[in-house]
């Protein structure tokens, strides 16, 4: 029996609840209560029927698998969401389901596939004047830009995802974090400094645990590039246990990679490797193929240094696989880079000189003056 209007506004309020509470839940890293709410709203919701309410909670249930790395389940949801909203016409509703999904496909390597999901929002968002959503596309589109080597365009696409923050004062410091990272591999130290100034203001003032997480690894980064190492292990310590409190795999990866880079430069070479034999099984455990190829390369390099050259060529070679496999072109160059190093240590010169060549092919298709003259530079030492 269909229920009485009055019965179907109590159940809606129910389900606003059972989001909002959701949401909150979500927020404070409770991804299971999360779960469980948004579960109890989609049953209420399946009862009545309005295919716009299911695709709503649908959604919200949807990025909470995607952050508990359940991707086989995020991506049948935004699936079922994407065909409810196309029965009811809803664009907008539809282009913001697929921002979602290019995000998802960029972590898994399918750039294309993510800029095309892009491509076909971002218009819509415009179109719209709806800000926030462009600011997620220009996001998203920087952090593509980032895989390709494309640094610049990453650091424009990300200034603009900013501005749209810094517009709306929202509270999630997502795209300056981002940012602060490109404007640290573009060597704008100064200029990464004040944006993390920014970030850990925002964070004073809106705790948030998830952030505060990836903020000290950022800062880790900044600290470490200064050669304050003591510093940079203290906040990367500090980024590791946020991210383990809030049980972020993803984060803890890049903390833990962070503190293996601190080593490597201090010259703690076992250590590094002891750091990377943690991270590498948890790059596995949530299949993050690009954190497991750049975290096989510090191994690699540290196994090299340390006289273990044929494990180091294994594990290069294994991350010049997973780079290919991803199209990042710039872990691509870096592999290749770091098997010249490996061959050249076994003696194997036209090895050596084949992968120096491959990775200054890269670095010139890429536009990286830095990387092409320290490869050449190796080349020309073979020579």
């Amino acid at each position: 029996m269909k229920p009485t209007i009055q019965k179907m506004e109590e159940l809606l309020e129910q389900i606003n609840q059972f989001r909002k509470q959701g949401r909150n839940a979500a927020q404070h890293e409770q991804l299971d209560e999360a779960l469980n709410l948004f579960e109890q709203a989609l049953t209420i919701a399946r009862t009545l029927g309005d295919n716009k309410i299911i695709a709503g909670v649908v959604s919200d249930l949807a990025i909470v698998r995607m952050r508990r790395n359940e991707f086989e389940e995020f991506y049948f949801l935004n699936d079922e969401a994407i065909r409810l909203y196309e029965e009811i016409c809803d664009s907008y509703q539809i282009a913001r389901v697929k921002l979602n999904l290019s995000h998802f496909h960029m972590n898994q390597g399918r750039l294309d596939l993510a800029v095309d999901l892009i491509n076909q929002s971002l218009p819509i968002a415009i179109e719209l004047g709806d800000r926030r959503m462009q600011g997620v596309a220009y996001h998203n589109l920087g952090a593509i830009a980032v895989s390709k080597g494309q640094l610049d365009h990453a650091a424009d696409m990300l200034k603009l995802a900013v501005e749209i923050e810094n517009e709306f004062m929202i509270n999630d410091p997502s795209a300056r974090l981002s940012y602060a990272r490109i404007l640290l591999e573009l060597n704008r130290g100064d200029d990464a400094q004040n944006i993390m100034d920014q970030v850990f203001e925002l964070l004073s003032k809106n705790p948030q645990q998830r952030q505060a997480g990836i903020a000290y690894e950022v800062l880790g980064n900044l600290q470490a590039n200064r050669g304050e190492y003591d510093n940079a292990i203290a906040s990367f310590q500090t980024a590791l246990t946020f991210s383990r409190e809030v049980r972020n795999i993803r984060y803890e990866v890049a903390a833990l990679v962070g503190l293996g880079n601190v080593q490597t430069q201090m010259g703690n070479y076992e250590e590094t490797i002891r750091l990377m034999e943690l991270a590498i099984p948890l790059c596995q455990e949530i299949e993050d193929l690009r954190s497991e190829s750049s975290t096989l390369l510090m191994l690699a390099r540290a196994s090299c240094i340390t006289g273990r050259s044929e494990e180091a060529y294994h594990q290069a070679h294994r991350a010049l696989e997973l780079a290919r496999n991803l199209s990042d072109k710039r872990t691509e160059a870096e592999a290749l880079v770091e098997l010249g190093h490996i061959e050249f240590a076994l003696s194997e010169i036209d090895g050596a000189r084949d992968c120096f060549q491959m990775a200054l092919e890269l670095y010139r298709n890429i536009g990286d003056p830095t990387h092409i003259a320290s490869t050449q530079a190796a080349l020309d030492r073979i020579k």
